[in-house]
């Protein structure tokens, strides 16, 4: 009986991570679509401009939310150590 509720709950979540993989490549196609359709354009160069850099936003923003779903609570590391950078910008 136990055997038979956990698979049941282990394909509901397989169910569902698919179902938000499939979500979020959908999203992604739509914003590079739009992306490509205002590079096509002959529109003014400060409008498309602001266009494009908001669409890059949502696909950036897009990808780091599913980047951070997979991601398990990881303490940043201590930059006081070895770990900080040698060089400055």
């Amino acid at each position: 009986m136990v055997g038979v509720v956990k698979k049941q709950i282990r394909l509901l979540f397989i169910r569902e991570g698919t179902k938000a993989r499939r979500d979020t490549r959908e999203i992604e196609n739509f914003h590079r679509a739009c992306l490509y359709d205002l590079l096509q354009m002959s529109e003014q160069h400060e409008k498309r401009t602001a266009k494009i850099n908001h669409l890059k936003a949502k696909l950036v923003n897009l990808f780091n939310t599913t980047r951070a779903r997979g991601m398990i609570e990881v303490p940043p590391p201590d930059l006081t150590r070895t770990n900080r950078c040698h060089y400055s910008i």
